[in-house]
């Protein structure tokens, strides 16, 4: 054995204690090792070389080969046959109806039938997804070559025609329209191929084979052999000639490709005697015959998957379906430093170069799926089986097969040691059914169990048509090898013993080189730590590299204007130079900017007398109007903070913002006196009345009061709802009020021509800039009334009567607004919407009413008012907008539950920081701890308000918002976005509100919407939930629908989802009995590929347990059973019994012939 593996690994001497994989073996020399071993008449497996990687425990696995020959199922047809019969066939259960089909689609007829088989399970997996596809295949594999004699051309087509002749799987068809579908392998196959033209004014003639042979775009016959086709072109500009090849991956994988190139070369130097030995692929589907495992592989990926509920979906794609449209590829090598670091780590821990690759990928499909349990395909190379030697064989051996890793709190060594053992109990079923290991998931059908792909591949850096670098056969060079799949993502690693190469594979707008950036960041950072023996965290593993730590949105920085360094600094110095301007005005009358500073210095001087100062917290519960601005700009100028009290809320409310504040003083006036009176007990506190006859300060001082107050002084205290049902203060700084104020003064280009609306509660910090952004401009603010606020039916006629040009709405008040356009509301410059989701339907409707824009505003009361804005001025699309970009001197971070980096177009949670964060919870300090956190980016440490809320950067580096973190719903597997459902609600007819919710009970979540309907309109349930089943997938569809005369909400106008009635019952799933004869036909297909009792009109297919395979097989039986051609995809479209029947009865009676066949066969 020490000899052996000093010869395979070129090492001149191997100790009894040695590690084959810390000595440099991987996967491929592993296989030669037992084919050594096999030739000199000893049997082992491979998977026994990983589980006991030491000679010593190695060489105890040994055991004398049998001498006996295993028994075979042969190959029953004979040469000449005129006729081929079922018992012919030992592989494949078929009726002599089948065998017939299949005789007549042959050229040549039963005579050039070989043999009859079926197929790989991941044979079966390739022909489900290229019957899904009506154009272009994701699984054709295009390769082009350059040759510089047309005479070594020759030599080698006549060389690859020789190559097709020897190995059956060259000579294969595939016949679909038999149940199970079947390869067919021809006794003589014809190579097609054909040469065409190309102008060279057209551009280069690689581009130009490229674009007419995309595969995308075209397909290969697959009932016809060979399923390879060679095009060539002469490229004059290079003087050369052009072979383009596609093979379809039915007949080949990565290593057939290598082997087809050896075999090639061998013949063209004249080497044929060296050729070896011929196993053919059926030897393959024999053995998948007769040694099932199903039992051991269940409790293998039951043990693995049972408890994976959720997709692992990186960046949240859904769709594994693909053609192989829209893919963007890149290849990376690794440089020849991390090449040699990582073979060093490997060798250190003792395991195969493949175990780190495979770890750093599951670190970089946690970090872009959220996820710490993920999963995701790996490739196993299908050829470590022990009983035959497949190693020289051609044909798909790999497989895909799940691959379930814990990103967790274990040290990377033991990660490390994990996945090597991992790997090395999943070689045991490499051979099993990608659909039976998913079947083993937690997850309900037909949700994807992922969507990427590893496939790791050791390469011949000689032959190997993926190293890019050298020409394998003198005058003939690899120009590109396309390989493509339905995945949104792969990543392929090759390994040329030497160095490394990765290429990745990701659907637009992602980034192909961005995954491997990722990739090469978590590379890097295992090969460093391990070397080092560093006990990092797998969690911890860095994914974005340290290049590209820094905020994703970078905010342009206002510098401070030490002139004004407050609000109330501002607000003077607009009073100074322009005293007569109207600063208020509303119903009950106007004040000029002389007349508001007059008056509120007279308040600011008495509040000083009562105690008054720097950080000193003022309650104030009054009524809208004139009085409340002057008793809050009074507050600011005494040096004091306000803690707005609204005396619409309940007074229980009230009376725990009182108690939890514990102000100096409470300013109150008749409307909110009134309010507090009716609170049972209210904490002492010291009042002072805003409307009394005779106010204390009537006579007091009319000039500016000396107040000491800073950047870093508390502003105001406004309390938002708690997670524990009672609010909670936020103390926000005047330096974070400051700020916002300049930012919307300089982003929005406001002028003191401008008239604001100030119609949102004081309770609500979107009030705090409808207040101070217009009175530190010099503009004028119009107060709405109390009254007007709650009416929102005479707010157009006020717009227009007082020519507002600044106005700030809530999305779902913007709903409800009478048309402005009727009311002559013409003044507008800007429309600003906050605190809810903004549909594109919303501001498109919207935008024509505005000369400049729509501007959509986010930000948490935690980080003073706005964090983000997304400025809109022309029509949008109609989905929900992001939150844009940070506002001035702000700085956004999007980061996972380890605070790490969020890739970009990942979903992460967004931490703010920068001037606007705020000081923290009154009275609350581990909260303010919890929410508020530093962390460490590389030599900067920022302190950041954490906001709970999910967030997607987009690629032109703007924010998209997904909603809070702990409120994410999931159904069947699938986390949803509410707000995609609400949204194409709302585009249904009649509907003029939605919501939809998620209830739960004992059989999980269920989808509730609540729907409001445009006036005179009555909805219909079975319309409502057509229209939606043509843009959403059936598990998003609401299982109960609820019409309400209007939505409850919030003083704000915002949502009040609590408020929402519970239904009735929710929906759960009943039996409905099938309707017609067709309907019962369908039923009783199901029932029998199903194995299930019965079949209700409203089931789901694969949510009976339906998948890939067998929605094959009920294709073919529909087909055979109502005698129409039914595409595959259809049958995923119309999933539930009753609509996949009506698409049938659409296709029969397309045609009155059929419809007379299907009336017999019924």
């Amino acid at each position: 054995m020490a000899a052996l593996w000093s010869a395979l690994l070129g090492i001149g001497q191997v100790g009894r204690h040695d590690d084959f994989f810390a000595l440099g073996g991987h996967s491929l020399r592993a296989v030669q090792v037992i084919e050594r071993l096999r030739a000199a008449g000893w049997q082992t497996e491979v998977r026994q070389l990983f589980r006991q990687s030491r000679l010593s425990e190695f060489s105890k696995t040994l055991k004398v080969a049998s001498s006996q020959p295993t028994q075979q199922l042969n190959n029953g047809i004979p040469t000449g046959t005129t006729q081929i019969t079922p018992s012919m066939l030992p592989l494949v259960d078929l009726q002599q109806a089948d065998i017939d089909l299949i005789c007549q689609q042959v050229e040549g007829g039963s005579a050039n039938i070989q043999d009859i088989y079926p197929l790989s399970p991941l044979q079966d997996g390739l022909l489900f997804h290229h019957l899904l596809q009506n154009e272009g295949d994701p699984y054709l594999l295009v390769s082009q070559l350059a040759f510089t004699q047309s005479e070594t051309l020759d030599s080698f087509l006549a060389a690859m025609k020789k190559v097709v002749a020897r190995h059956d799987i060259l000579r294969t068809a595939i016949i679909s329209q038999v149940s199970p579908a079947v390869q067919v392998v021809y006794r003589e196959a014809t190579l097609s191929q054909e040469e065409l033209e190309f102008a060279a004014a057209e551009g280069p003639v690689v581009e130009q084979l490229r674009q007419r042979f995309d595969p995308r775009k075209i397909r290969l016959p697959l009932e016809q052999a060979p399923l390879l086709h060679l095009v060539i072109a002469r490229d004059d500009e290079h003087q050369r000639w052009i072979l383009l090849q596609l093979m379809h991956h039915l007949i080949g994988d990565h290593a057939t490709l290598e082997l087809m190139l050896q075999e090639i070369r061998l013949i063209m130097a004249g080497r044929e005697q060296d050729l070896l030995p011929v196993v053919p692929y059926r030897q393959l589907i024999t053995q998948l015959k007769e040694t099932s495992h199903q039992e051991e592989q269940e409790a293998y990926f039951r043990q693995q998957l049972a408890d994976i509920t959720t997709p692992s979906l990186a960046f949240d794609i859904e769709d594994i379906q693909g053609s192989g449209e829209n893919i963007e590829e890149h290849y990376q090598p690794l440089s020849s430093e991390l090449n040699h670091r990582l073979r060093e780590a490997a060798r250190h821990c003792g395991v195969s170069l493949a175990s780190l690759c495979h770890l750093a990928w599951a670190r970089v499909i946690a970090a872009t799926s959220g996820q710490s349990a993920v999963v995701f395909g790996t490739v196993m190379l299908g050829r470590l089986t022990a009983a035959t030697s497949f190693a020289q064989s051609m044909g798909l051996f790999i497989n895909t097969l799940p691959l379930r890793v814990d990103i967790d709190a274990r040290s990377l060594r033991q990660g490390v040691q994990d996945i090597h053992q991992q790997l090395a109990r999943l070689l045991q079923h490499e051979h099993a059914s990608l659909a039976f290991a998913q079947r083993c998931s937690g997850i309900e059908a037909p949700a994807p169990l992922f969507n990427s792909l590893l496939n790791y591949r050791h390469s011949n850096a000689t032959t190997s048509v993926f190293n890019h670098t050298t020409d394998f056969i003198p005058g003939v060079k690899w120009l590109e090898a396309i390989e493509r799949t339905n995945y949104p993502l792969a990543m392929a690693v090759d390994d040329f013993n030497n160095s490394l190469s990765l290429t990745a594979q990701a659907r637009q707008p992602l980034h192909a080189k961005a995954l491997c950036t990722y990739m090469v960041t978590v590379l890097a950072a295992i090969a460093d730590a391990l070397i080092a023996h560093q006990d990092i965290v797998l969690s911890q593993l860095p994914v974005v590299p340290m290049s590209m730590w820094s905020p994703r949105i970078p905010a342009k920085t206002i510098a401070a204007d030490q002139g004004t360094p407050s609000i109330v600094a501002q607000f003077g110095s607009r009073a100074a130079s322009t005293p007569d301007a109207i600063a208020l005005h509303s119903p009950q009358g106007t004040l000029n900017y002389r007349d508001l500073n007059e008056q509120a210095n007279q308040l600011a001087h008495h509040l000083q007398i009562l105690g008054v100062e720097a950080n000193s917290r003022v309650a104030i519960c009054v009524a809208r109007g004139l009085p409340m601005v002057v008793a809050l700009l009074a507050i600011f100028k005494a040096g004091g903070a306000y803690v707005p009290l609204d005396a619409d809320y309940p007074v229980e409310r009230l009376g725990y913002i009182l108690a939890d504040a514990a102000p100096l003083l409470l300013i109150e006036d008749s409307y909110g006196h009134q309010a507090l009176s009716q609170a049972e007990a209210l904490p002492e506190v010291r009042r002072l009345r805003l409307d009394a006859d005779e106010p204390a300060w009537h006579d007091a001082a009319r000039s500016n009061p000396v107040a000491t107050v800073g950047a870093n002084n508390l502003a105001y205290m406004i309390y938002t709802s708690g997670s524990t049902g009672k609010p909670k203060g936020v103390r926000v700084l005047h330096r974070g009020l400051l700020n916002h104020t300049r930012w919307q003064h300089e982003a929005f280009a406001l002028t003191a021509d401008d008239r604001f609306l100030q119609r949102t509660s004081i309770s609500f910090d979107a009030s705090v800039w409808e207040l101070w952004t217009p009175l530190t401009l010099g503009a004028s603010l119009y107060v709405l009334p109390g009254e007007v606020q709650r009416d929102l039916s005479a707010l157009p006629a006020l717009l227009a009567a007082e020519q507002i040009t600044v106005l700030q709405v809530v999305p779902s008040m913007l709903t409800n607004l009478p048309d402005l356009s009727q009311a002559g509301v013409s003044s507008l410059r800007y429309l600003f919407s906050g605190g809810e989701p903004l549909s594109g339907s919303l501001v498109n409707r919207l935008l024509p009413l505005v000369s400049e824009a729509v501007v959509n505003l986010y930000g948490p009361t935690e980080t003073t008012i706005d964090a983000t804005y997304h400025v809109m001025r022309e029509a949008v699309d109609e989905g929900y907008q992001p939150i844009g970009r940070a506002i001035a001197n702000t700085r956004l971070y999007v980061l996972d539950e380890q605070q790490q980096w969020v890739p970009e177009g990942a979903v992460g949670e967004l931490y703010i920081a920068g001037e606007g964060v705020s000081e923290g919870y009154h009275g609350r300090v581990e909260l303010t701890a919890e929410r508020f956190v530093e962390c460490v980016f590389g030599t900067v440490t920022e302190r950041l308000y954490r906001t709970g809320d999910r967030v997607r950067q987009l690629s032109d580096g703007v924010l998209q918002f997904l909603g809070r973190a702990d409120e994410q719903v999931k159904v069947r597997g699938y986390r949803i976005e509410l707000g995609e459902i609400e949204h194409q609600l709302r585009l249904q007819p009649g509907v003029k509100e939605a919501v939809v919710v998620a209830q739960e009970d004992v059989s999980g979540q269920h989808l509730v919407a609540y729907l409001v309907a445009e006036q005179g309109v009555e909805l219909e349930v079975t319309a409502l939930r057509t229209g939606l089943q043509a843009r959403l997938p059936d598990y998003m569809l609401p299982g109960v629908f609820m019409t309400l005369p209007s939505l409850p909400r919030l003083p704000n106008g915002k949502l009040n989802r609590r408020d929402l009635p519970e239904p009735e019952r929710l929906s759960t799933t009943r039996y409905v009995a099938p309707e017609g004869e067709l309907e019962e036909v369908l039923a009783e297909l199901w029932v029998e590929l199903l194995g299930v009792e019965r079949v209700s009109r409203d089931d789901n297919f694969f949510a009976l347990g339906g998948h890939s395979l067998l929605a094959l097989k009920l294709r073919n039986h529909i087909q055979q059973t109502f005698a129409v051609s039914i595409e595959l995809a259809h049958l995923f479209d119309y999933a539930d019994l009753s609509s996949m029947a009506n698409h049938i009865l659409l296709l029969i009676v397309a045609d009155a012939d059929e419809y007379r066949e299907f009336s017999e066969n019924i």
